[in-house]
């Protein structure tokens, strides 16, 4: 027991001696390992740096600055430092080491070059073109552009309450000859036809449409009282024409018997003669 404790505690002695041992390369070295198995130092290769001393076998490689998004090459690397990168004019950062730039909105992009829009145009993205604010025409403008946003205008008119339709009348003047009576071979005037054309915007009005079942009951109801009243007329003339060849003729017996009475004398010779005693 006493043999197994002394052998572990000689070994990790030994790893303690070797560790404390390795080798700590300056900046721009990393450490080497021989095939003996011992370790040097050795400068760092193309692209990669060592900026502080230390006992790492590899660098640590060069940052690139991407030059198509606007970024460019401050200072180069080298073995003990690394690159420094910044943007070109008119681009700003996109990355806190400026190894990404971009045309940020407000401003333009075009062949390459990032530049301040110029008035009446605008950018909402980055890396774009400008463009060129919206004409609002006759409608008037709401709100006023920027170099980072678009005019705003006034709402048009719903076209659904109100179309204006264009409407041509056109005057046709017939020609008109106009003869003076020829004297001293004065020639004949006439004057020629004009043709005016005038076009007025007159205003059409959309009346909403009714629903289809309105129309419907209506014209049921029409056709209802129309048939009622018919069926009315019928009835009475049927009443009537009955009536009119049922009826019997009514003749008095005094036109057919009784003769003229002879008026002659005074009024009691006539009471007499009407009136003849047994």
């Amino acid at each position: 027991m006493f043999l197994f404790n002394l052998l572990i505690f000689i070994s990790t002695l030994s790893g303690f001696i070797v560790d404390s041992d390795a080798t700590r390369c300056n900046i721009g070295e990393k450490v080497k390992e021989l095939p003996s198995g011992h370790t040097v130092c050795e400068p760092c290769g193309e692209g990669t740096f060592q900026a502080t001393p230390k006992k790492s076998k590899r660098c640590d490689g060069c940052m690139t600055c991407y030059i198509e998004s606007g970024s460019v090459i401050k200072e180069k690397c080298t073995k003990v430092k690394n690159t420094v990168c910044g943007c070109r004019d008119g681009f700003v950062p996109r990355s806190r080491d400026s190894s990404y730039c971009k045309c940020d909105i407000g401003s333009g992009l075009e062949n390459g070059v990032c530049s301040k829009c110029k008035e009446g145009y605008f950018t909402k993205e980055i890396d774009t073109q400008c463009q060129k604010w919206k004409d609002c025409k006759s409608a008037g403008i709401k709100q006023a552009g920027s170099s980072t946003s678009d005019v705003v205008c006034n709402e048009m008119i719903n076209d659904s309450q109100t179309t204006v339709a264009p409407t041509t009348i056109t005057k046709v003047f017939s020609s008109l000859s106009t003869t003076r009576r020829p004297h001293e071979g004065a020639p004949t005037q006439k004057t020629p036809s004009s043709t005016t054309t005038t076009t007025v915007q007159r205003p059409n009005v959309i009346t909403p449409t009714q629903p289809t079942s309105i129309h419907i009951g209506t014209a049921i109801l029409i056709l209802g009282i129309a048939g009622l009243l018919g069926l009315t007329a019928m009835t009475c003339k049927l009443h009537v024409t009955h009536c009119w060849q049922s009826k019997p003729a009514v003749q008095t017996k005094d036109s057919l018997c009784r003769r003229p009475v002879e008026e002659s004398g005074d009024s009691s010779e006539s009471s007499l003669k009407l009136n003849p005693e047994p």
